[in-house]
């Protein structure tokens, strides 16, 4: 995901520069640069943007109102990674380091809070929040025990490991993350290797775009290049897809037992087990379906036979 675009950003520049002054304006600029070239291949980011789309989708998956959308880097004073929603807009700046003090050096994080928060609110947006991501929790509370009285109402700290690096050690690590996981993935009872699969098509979904980007078409890019890794995100009540038929024809076999769970059909049968290969939504399900009610398979092996 990458910056605004170039009529987006000069509309926005001149806004910074009529709201906040020459020196604000060229401050923020002068930050977006540094950051979109520092960006390139900082895994603690990418880690965490990934987090936040397993958690937003966890939390809008059976909803019919707007998707959050998401993007970094962009022209702003906290900018390592934005969320929109329609009641919120949420700015995230992440540091991945030791050390951390609210009010050093030459542009103190705090006064990129305070700025941030003046520009979304000249700019009406809807409850801003600026949150600091760090990747240590001892750090973590020294900031929120030290944070500026006057920028209290609006900003929170929060701790996300950064799991050395490594993704496996990171899903090991996180409770929080693998609880975002789950939901998504194909199994009922994912192992920390699926877990790794789900988060790691979810980065290819995220890495597949730039600008900003609604969390359904993320999960969307990431179901169209891997699809067997997701659950069925589409499969919101899954009786709209299996017909009573097939139904009837399954409960007629003997020591066939199945399930439709998280829209994707599996079966067992006599100390086997396995998982169909696309979601109940899918066409070739469909098929599949009218395949075994025309030829009301009387066994597990006849039924077997009519597997694609």
């Amino acid at each position: 995901m990458a910056d605004q675009s170039t009529e987006d950003r000069a509309e926005l520049v001149t806004l910074i520069k009529d709201l906040l002054g020459e020196a604000a304006c060229a401050y923020v600029q002068n930050k977006n640069r540094g950051g979109s070239n520092g960006k390139k291949g900082t895994r603690f980011e990418d880690f965490y943007t990934v987090f936040q789309v397993a958690k937003l989708a966890c939390a809008n998956l059976d909803k019919l109102s707007a998707w959050p959308s998401l993007e970094s880097q962009i022209l702003a004073f906290v900018d390592d990674l934005v969320i929109s929603e329609t009641s919120k807009k949420q700015y995230f700046q992440l540091k991945n380091v030791a050390s951390l003090v609210w009010d050093g050096g030459e542009h103190p994080l705090a006064e990129d809070f305070r700025l941030q928060f003046a520009l979304s609110t000249k700019l009406n947006e809807p409850s801003p929040t600026m949150t600091l991501v760090v990747a240590d929790p001892e750090l973590k509370a020294r900031m929120e025990e030290k944070m500026p009285s006057d920028i209290e109402g609006f900003s929170s700290v929060e701790y996300f490991p950064d799991g050395q690096g490594s993704l496996n050690k990171l899903v090991f690590d996180s409770e929080e993350l693998r609880d975002v996981l789950v939901p998504l993935a194909r199994k009922v009872q994912p192992s920390y290797a699926d877990l790794e699969g789900v988060f790691g098509v979810l980065m290819v979904g995220c890495l597949r775009h730039s600008g900003q980007i609604s969390i359904d078409a993320v999960l969307r890019s990431a179901k169209e290049c891997i699809p067997n890794m997701l659950a069925a995100l589409d499969v919101v009540d899954v009786k709209q897809h299996v017909t009573n038929e097939f139904v009837s024809t399954l409960d007629s076999i003997p020591g066939l037992a199945y399930a439709f769970d998280k829209g994707i059909f599996s079966w067992t049968a006599f100390g086997t087990s396995a998982v169909f290969g696309v979601d109940c939504a899918s066409e070739e399900f469909k098929q599949f379906q009218n395949t075994v009610v025309k030829q009301q398979p009387k066994t597990f092996d006849e039924f077997e036979g009519l597997l694609p």
